[in-house]
């Protein structure tokens, strides 16, 4: 919880950029090094704390700011700080 709510207090750092642009094979290989295989076939164990935090951290990294000043669409905005915390 404390990953995310620092992920939303950062939503407003102009620093950061809206999104971080990488190819499928990109972000294959950035899970493949947090330790979480995106693999499909069906017969994969479980994963290890540690290894779901990393990708975590993979998933934050790359995904669209949303919440970011410099980000505007019609059909998104910023998550209610009151919803996330429900």
């Amino acid at each position: 919880a404390e990953r995310l709510c620092a992920y939303i207090d950062s939503l407003e750092d102009v620093h950061e950029p809206v999104t971080r642009l990488a190819s499928p094979d990109d972000l294959r290989q950035r899970f493949r090094e947090s330790g979480v295989d995106l693999s499909l076939s069906g017969s994969q164990d479980g994963e290890s704390h540690e290894a779901v935090m990393k990708s975590l951290e993979v998933v934050l990294a790359y995904s669209v700011r949303t919440g970011h000043p410099l980000f505007f669409n019609q059909l998104y905005a910023r998550a209610d700080p009151t919803s996330i915390a429900a």
